[in-house]
């Protein structure tokens, strides 16, 4: 969780988690990732339906994206 804290400016991170690993899921909510998608759509177009797709973004962006 703390991996991202203090090492840059990361505006989006995404990742994508089997929906069948409840334990990874669990970890990145604690994080702060959120559920975006339920199915996993890759940087190349592919499409995952056995996955979801989380983002995680630092807590100012989520406040200047609600502007």
């Amino acid at each position: 969780c703390t991996s991202f804290k203090g090492t840059g400016k990361f505006s989006k991170v995404y990742s994508h988690v089997s929906k069948k690993n409840a334990a990874s899921t669990l970890v990145h909510s604690r994080c702060g990732f959120e559920k975006i998608l339920d199915f996993a759509a890759y940087i190349d177009g592919s499409v995952n339906r056995s996955a979801v797709t989380l983002l995680w973004q630092p807590k100012e962006s989520v406040a200047e994206s609600a502007l």
